[in-house]
């Protein structure tokens, strides 16, 4: 595997990504991928692990966290906008991205079961 894929977005800048790539050695979604561990910054531009940059517009803040079931990372989830990102929204969608990822992995679990 040599390139991570965006296969939703919404908003201004999630429409122009989904469906994108990028090189799985740039980036922080790679980071937060292969770390499993949530990147926060409220100055991305500056950010030299921020890749491409020109999709931001005018947002400045960005947060991406691991969706992580079971010790194995399945996904990322961001937030990316103009004001500071505080860290109790960090902790509210840190629980939202476990319920998201147990989600899933219970519907894959099911859906497996079923094809058997």
């Amino acid at each position: 595997l040599n390139e991570t894929w965006i296969e939703q977005g919404c908003g201004p800048i999630g429409d122009r990504l989904a469906g994108s790539q990028l090189p799985i050695d740039q980036g922080v979604s790679n980071l937060v991928l292969q770390s499993g561990k949530t990147y926060l910054c409220n100055d991305v531009k500056s950010d030299p692990n921020f890749f491409r940059v020109d999709t931001l517009r005018d947002a400045s803040a960005a947060m991406c966290l691991p969706l992580l079931t079971q010790d194995q990372i399945i996904g990322a989830v961001w937030m990316i906008r103009k004001k500071d990102i505080s860290q109790s929204e960090v902790q509210l969608l840190t629980t939202l991205c476990a319920l998201a990822a147990n989600s899933i992995q219970r519907v894959t679990l099911f859906e497996k079961t079923q094809r058997q």
